[in-house]
């Protein structure tokens, strides 16, 4: 049974996946400490001439042992050197650690999974790697996994704090805890290649801007749901012959459905939690008055690997569950907060909306730029259209021209939205934008094991689901968004665009000026 806690201590590298003749994913230790130097008697009668000659005068710098470990290996068809024995074994860790990925084809290596307890890498040639080409999943290496979010500090904007971790990392994250789940609890291997390649492609359909750019076109954009157009991809067929995969089990499994899709999902919240809340508690700085971090930084520190849940994940008679129901109901509060914090916090969407949504929608609306053309993009191929169509430099250095602090209404209704949009049009054009969207799901459907009974997170530890619903539904969900800049100040092509702004929002309610 492969949990966090044994890849902490185990000292070699696990090729794991595929079969004898195709391992492609390969788990790696957690190294914990520097590897220091080597210290004791007799050295010099066992280590080569270039490294004895340091046995005599110092402590041996154990870094310079690692070319000879790697020369050993190549001379002795890997088999490694008997002075290896001597090192301790957070030192044999990092040895066999830097090896494999050094000497590793390479196709992508994450070392390390923050707050998961994971680490690994994924050779090219392999399954997974023919499975990103098939199915494009590599153009997700330009697309940001928080899109255009914002670090909203203090309360007010900071400009240029963009998050840098992309949808490509996150996917492989999700197939690194996908698979390691299945492995624990010993699913079919040909389900086992189906959940791979679920994890690996059901972020390929996101757009440039990621869910920034969702309000465009909900429909056009919603991953799951349109995963099945990649499936007619000429490279996916070859490669679905090759391997026999299913495609209708696969859909349903992007989709949520069934036992791998369940799966697929607590991957899902496990992976994307991993960075996106290694990125914002990076951040935390005790001495503003923004508090956001603190809850989290509390339920972090309650465990070693606080998103390691993974090992806890079982599968019995169809359905799969957690064993440990406090640690789920721990990894939902730490998301709960993350909803609340960032991922809803209209300080951290503004200049998403504000920028990114507002410049597409407006080229897409206007005939320049098709609505297809943001799912071949990157975000950064994004701007480059958008700054040539504008004639602008777009994202934080253009709102940042103006110096501004955050315009936001929070609303209680889309109804109430709309009237203070109208009531900030009356006056003359400006640009204005309203984002509606429900409460995040809590995820308290989930279910864990209570004695001998399996039932949902809600029902076994109401109280806690009652906690996280509350920190999930304290979240705005409409919330009016202004650009406070005088019209007369702002450049041509932001003229144009506030005046179509103003047309549009006056059609929508029936209003003539």
């Amino acid at each position: 049974m492969y949990t966090p806690e044994f890849f902490r201590r185990t000292t070699r590298c696990h090729p794991l996946g595929g079969d004898a003749n195709d391992v492609h994913l390969t788990y790696l230790p957690q190294i914990n400490n520097p590897l220091g130097r080597l210290k004791g008697s007799g050295w010099e009668k066992v280590f080569p001439p270039e490294i004895a000659r340091y046995a005599n005068t110092s402590p041996i710098p154990a870094h310079l042992l690692e070319g000879v470990y790697a020369k050993y290996l190549t001379l002795h068809g890997g088999n490694e050197p008997d002075w290896m024995e001597k090192l301790t074994p957070n030192q044999r860790r990092t040895f066999r650690f830097n090896s494999a990925i050094e000497e590793a084809d390479l196709h992508y290596a994450l070392p390390r999974m923050p707050y998961t307890g994971l680490g690994y890498f994924i050779e090219d040639g392999g399954f997974i790697a023919k499975v990103c080409r098939a199915l494009n999943v590599d153009r997700l290496r330009g697309v940001g996994q928080l899109g255009r979010l914002q670090y909203p500090a203090d309360g007010s904007f900071m400009y240029g704090q963009f998050f840098e971790h992309n949808r490509l990392s996150h996917s492989l994250d999700v197939l690194a805890i996908a698979l390691i789940i299945a492995l624990n609890n010993r699913l079919d291997p040909v389900l086992t290649r189906i959940l791979e390649t679920a994890a690996a492609g059901h972020d390929a359909m996101t757009c440039a801007y990621g869910d920034g750019a969702k309000p465009i076109d909900p429909a056009l954009y919603d991953e799951d749901a349109n995963f099945w157009k990649l499936l007619r991809r000429k490279a996916w067929k070859r490669l679905r012959k090759e391997y026999g995969i299913d495609e209708q089990i696969l859909i349903d499994t992007v989709q949520g459905k069934g036992v791998l899709g369940t799966i697929l999902d607590i991957s899902d919240k496990l992976s994307y939690l991993s960075r996106d809340v290694d990125a914002f508690v990076r951040h935390f700085n005790p001495n503003l008055p923004y508090d956001g971090h603190r809850e989290i930084l509390e339920l972090l520190a309650k465990r070693r690997y606080p998103l390691g849940m993974w090992g806890s994940v079982r599968i019995r008679d169809g359905k799969v569950f957690v064993k440990d129901a406090a640690w789920l109901g721990d990894v939902l509060k730490i998301r709960a907060l993350m909803f609340k914090h960032l991922y809803f916090n209209p300080h951290a969407r503004y200049l998403e909306r504000m920028s990114g949504v507002i410049f597409a929608q407006h080229l897409i609306e206007t005939g320049k730029l098709a609505k297809s053309t943001l799912l071949k993009l990157t975000d950064q191929e994004l701007d480059r259209v958008i700054e040539r169509r504008f004639g602008l430099e777009t994202n934080p250095i253009l709102l940042g021209q103006y110096e501004m602090t955050p315009n936001i209404r929070l609303c209680g209704s889309l109804e109430e939205a709309k009237r203070l949009e109208l009531e900030l049009l009356l006056p003359g054009p400006c640009i204005t934008f309203i984002d509606s969207h429900p409460h995040g799901k809590s995820g308290t459907h989930l279910l864990v094991k209570k004695g001998r009974t399996v039932l949902p997170f809600a029902e076994a530890c109401p109280e806690d689901a009652a906690e996280i619903d509350g920190i999930m539904n304290s979240s705005p969900t409409v919330t009016l968004f202004h650009l406070p800049v005088d019209y007369k100040t702002l450049p041509a092509p932001l003229k144009t665009l506030a005046r179509v702004n103003r047309k549009k929002v006056f059609a929508e309610n029936g209003y003539h000026n």
